[in-house]
């Protein structure tokens, strides 16, 4: 009986001091939990400010297209009939040359927010390139007359387009065009579109 006390007695003791312990471990956790939330409360006010991660696609040139087909049947009544089948799509191009030239600065002193700091980077580039288009777009002379084209658009996908700090221009053909908001291909989530001239 008294082996069993001793037992039972040992095991609340175990219990008791565990559980004292945890108050502690569960003090520490909680802290840990508050400064991640205040460390991404931090991160996103530098992200608000300054932008955030950046990732720069393309530049890409798409063309617009229309295609009409006209399909030649037989009505009951032994005449021939035309049927239009009419589809659209784009054309999309990558730059056969593309150079890329420019100034990273690093902010330095970092920035400050209470005991958290960040350094980011600022971009001033140039993008230069050329692109080969085959003739007739690569469609085939026998269907090109099937075809009507719009206006080309160059496309760059920008991963946060907060980042930017200025409007980018192109210049084409010795002229200059600003950037304007969207891609505009469902492939870019975001980013800055030009419509070229004709």
């Amino acid at each position: 009986m008294k082996n069993s006390l001793r037992i039972l007695f040992k095991v609340m003791m175990i219990f008791v001091v565990s559980m004292v312990l945890l108050i502690p471990l569960e003090m520490v956790n909680s802290r840990v939990t508050e400064r991640e939330a205040q460390q991404m409360n931090v991160r996103n006010s530098f992200a608000n400010e300054y932008g955030d991660e950046q990732t720069i696609t393309g530049p890409i040139l798409s063309i617009p297209f229309t295609r009409i087909q006209i399909e030649k049947t037989t009505d009951s009544d032994g005449k021939t009939v035309d049927n239009k089948n009419q589809t659209s799509g784009i054309l999309t191009y990558i730059p056969k040359t593309l150079d890329i030239t420019g100034e990273l600065a690093i902010n330095n002193p970092p920035s400050h927010r209470g005991t958290y700091e960040a350094r980011y980077a600022n971009l001033t580039g140039k993008f230069s390139g050329s692109f080969s288009i085959p003739a007739h777009f690569g469609i085939s002379a026998e269907h090109i007359a099937e075809y009507t084209f719009e206006p080309a658009i160059l496309s760059v996908g920008l991963g946060e387009v907060r980042g930017l700090h200025s409007t980018p221009n192109l210049t084409w053909q010795g002229k200059s065009w600003a950037f304007q908001p969207s891609s505009k291909l469902a492939e870019l989530k975001s980013g800055i579109h030009v419509v070229l001239p004709t």
